[in-house]
């Protein structure tokens, strides 16, 4: 007995279909070509299909034909807007080459042009490849030589029709010493440096990452730890000459963050987390942020180590490169909004009895 999968079919042996897998029993089109189909075309070929279907108790129902069309995978090669005949000099050398010019559109209003030197006295033939690309204002330009090479060809090449014209491709020249169009003006290039360090630090999130680390007992003297402002994120948006001075401007501004512990988390010290200062080349800005929460952790060193009773303030650290994310508070952000209105003027003036 023949299953019939999709795309492909199987043989069994057992005496009843229903005693295939379940998988087997319920495929259903099996492709057997009938009549031969014709050669594929331009356009593609027709293939007459026949199939076939089994239930789950393993009856076989009557066979149905269906006729599809399989469109041509390659698209049909354009032929050459322009043909012509050039001899080029490669290394000294002197080579009668064919060329021939494509010319296609893409999309956003590009144009490509792709003109191709061949000779026959050439192994692989191509001699030379140059595509320009022109979208807008905006031209690339791709030229590839042949270098050298070795050898002859082991056939001889096709026939070609003789050249149209004898005069080379109108392609538009690229000369490196051009002026180049100078790169647009953008808001950070206007502003000067404090400028950029009140932007990062009034915005609706002041992202750090500490610098050193520091354990419990530190944090219970008071110590506080210092922290930079984390930029890298801001980076990928921003042309080379921004993200470098933005990066070089915020690792001047120094955060010292401190820290006070506000309880136990599983056994954990959970810590609050403040901006207690932040200076910008030894000028103090005023930043007024709410308290982050953190977790303190034993040190990688002293992980497994066995401990009985209290694990000592010491092995608890807040280890550097952490990352924290201070929201402004509300109070500092509805300062410069002005004062708010009272209920009278909100309800567009008070009533009278």
């Amino acid at each position: 007995m023949q299953f019939c999968g999709r795309g492909e079919s199987s043989t069994s042996t057992w005496p009843k279909p229903a005693s295939a897998s379940i998988w087997r029993a319920r495929s259903v089109p099996h492709i057997a070509p009938s009549p031969a189909p014709p050669p594929a075309s331009d356009t593609g070929v027709q293939v007459w299909v026949t199939q076939l279907v089994y239930d789950q108790t393993g009856k076989g129902h009557p066979p149905r034909d269906s006729e599809e069309v399989y469109p041509a995978k390659a698209p049909a090669t354009p032929s050459p807007a322009k043909t012509g005949a050039e001899a080029l000099t490669i290394k000294g050398q002197t080579l009668v080459t064919r060329w021939e010019q494509t010319q296609q559109s893409q999309s956003r209003g590009c144009t490509v042009t792709k003109t191709i030197w061949t000779s026959d006295d050439v192994p692989g033939g191509v001699v030379r490849s140059r595509t320009d690309t022109v979208c807008g204002a905006r031209t690339i330009v791709q030229d590839r030589w042949l270098e050298s090479y070795a050898g002859t060809r082991t056939r001889p090449a096709a026939a070609r029709p003789a050249a149209a014209a004898p005069s080379a491709p109108p392609l538009a020249s690229v000369d490196p010493a051009a002026p180049r169009v100078p790169p647009r003006s953008t808001a950070m290039a206007a502003m000067d440096d404090e400028q950029i360090v009140h932007t990062q630090l009034s915005g609706d999130h002041l992202e750090v990452v500490t610098v050193d680390p520091i354990d419990l007992t530190q944090v219970k003297a008071g110590r506080t730890v210092r922290a930079k402002v984390n930029v890298r994120p801001q980076l990928r948006y921003l042309q080379a000459a921004d993200a470098e001075r933005l990066q070089s401007v915020m690792n001047d501004v120094d955060v010292r963050l401190k820290l006070t512990v506000s309880g136990l988390v599983l056994s954990q010290p959970r810590l609050a987390v403040s901006v207690d200062s932040v200076s910008f080349r030894g000028q103090d800005i005023p930043v007024a942020t709410n308290d982050f929460p953190q977790i303190m952790r034993v040190k990688p060193e002293l992980a497994h180590t066995v401990v009985r009773g209290t694990v000592p303030d010491a092995w608890w650290e807040l280890p550097a490169n952490t990352a924290m994310i201070f929201r402004p508070r509300e109070d500092s952000a509805r300062a410069g909004a002005g004062p708010a209105p009272s209920p009278a003027n909100a309800r567009g003036g008070a009533r009278r009895r």
